[in-house]
């Protein structure tokens, strides 16, 4: 048996395992599994389609692995205040609250932003007949830009919005158009909110009156307001 292009003296070793496998020598070098002790399998990854590697550590490793990963138990017993045996209910306790107050964080910061709705709207200039909103909210994310870009339109007329905000590092973009636009001018916010967000380095899309789109850099923020303004001349 020979292994594509590898090159071969007249005498190879080989690994066997009596009535099991017999195996060109991958680089093992004991007389038996014994001399191996104790085998603790670490990682496991594909290398090839169909191929998975996996990485060990033996003998003493193992002792000292398993001396370390009790004294990281009793670390974590310590801080959770918790025995260790009971570890793994605490920890879902504490993440099951952070996810409860993630959502009354995003609620309150939601209802935040709708407050501003009056003076979001009234901060609309005429381009082309159209009023136009541009805005950018911090530390918001696409459903609470999308909660918002219903209620603008759903409380005003011929009007055009871009609402931007970020989270994680990236930029979420939400084109809203209201409904007499998309009539009398055949506006398309998933059209739009195309070719704004490629400006930016991103690419969305969406319905014609709502659509959504991100980029993975908040860089391209002002590309994306400048080629929406431009659309918006051209409309």
């Amino acid at each position: 048996m020979a292994l594509f292009g590898e090159k071969y003296g007249d005498i190879v070793r080989t690994v066997a395992v009596p009535g099991f496998s017999l195996e060109l020598c991958g680089g093992t070098h004991v007389h038996s599994t014994g001399e191996i002790g104790a085998f603790l399998i670490t990682a496991e990854t594909s290398i090839a389609s169909g191929v998975r590697r996996i990485e060990a550590i033996t003998g003493s490793k193992v002792v000292q692995y398993m001396l370390s990963a009790r004294d990281r138990l009793e670390e974590l017993s310590v801080l959770l205040n918790s025995p260790a045996d009971k570890l793994v209910k605490r920890i879902t306790e504490l993440l099951d609250q952070r996810k409860k107050l993630e959502k009354e964080i995003n609620k309150l910061s939601t209802q935040n932003i709708k407050a501003d709705i009056g003076q979001i709207i009234d901060s609309a200039v005429t381009i082309n007949d159209i009023k136009v909103i541009v805005r950018h909210i911090k530390n918001a994310d696409a459903e609470q830009l999308k909660e918002l870009g219903d209620s603008i339109r759903g409380k005003s007329m011929n009007t055009a919005a871009l609402i931007t905000g970020e989270s994680d590092g990236k930029l979420n973009l939400v084109c809203v158009i209201t409904d007499d636009l998309i009539k009398s001018k055949g506006l398309n916010a998933g059209n739009i909110i195309r070719e704004t967000a490629k400006a930016a380095g991103g690419g969305g899309g969406g319905r014609a009156h709502l659509a959504t789109a991100g980029a993975k850099d908040i860089s391209g923020l002002e590309a994306a307001q400048r080629e929406f303004q431009k659309l918006m001349e051209k409309a």
